[in-house]
């Protein structure tokens, strides 16, 4: 289920190279290996719960001179996405607030509404 939402985020954004998804401590999705999917889950549970302490926040980046690793954090969900490091942002935090709202509305077991315009646009710009 959310392999498809992680596949349809990479086809429509392009920049994107690999993603995680994890709710609460567990690994839901990973485009990464195994033991790497577990450290980085990890990871990034401490680091959320260390931003969690100080402030309201909503997402973390991570630099590199080739890469930009973000992580978008939603109630018990984050996701993490791997991409290059010159990227259209805005279009990516729209895609990942829809990603987030299909993943919610699914796991209350609603069927996820027909594309929304702004993935209709995406589709139609790439």
């Amino acid at each position: 289920m959310h392999e498809r939402r992680i596949e349809d985020l990479k086809y429509i954004f392009r920049g994107m190279k690999a993603a995680i998804l994890v709710e609460d401590r567990d690994v839901v999705i990973s485009e990464f290996d195994r033991m790497k999917s577990k450290e980085l889950s990890d990871l990034i549970y401490y680091l959320l719960a260390a931003c969690k302490e100080r402030s309201d926040f909503k997402r973390v980046i991570i630099e590199t001179k080739n890469e930009k690793f973000y992580v978008f954090y939603h109630n018990n969900l984050f996701l993490g996405v791997l991409c290059e490091a010159e990227i259209n942002f805005p279009l990516l935090k729209r895609l990942v607030k829809k990603a987030f709202k299909v993943i919610r509305t699914e796991k209350e077991g609603n069927e996820p509404k027909s594309t929304d315009e702004i993935d209709e646009r995406a589709k139609k710009f790439f």
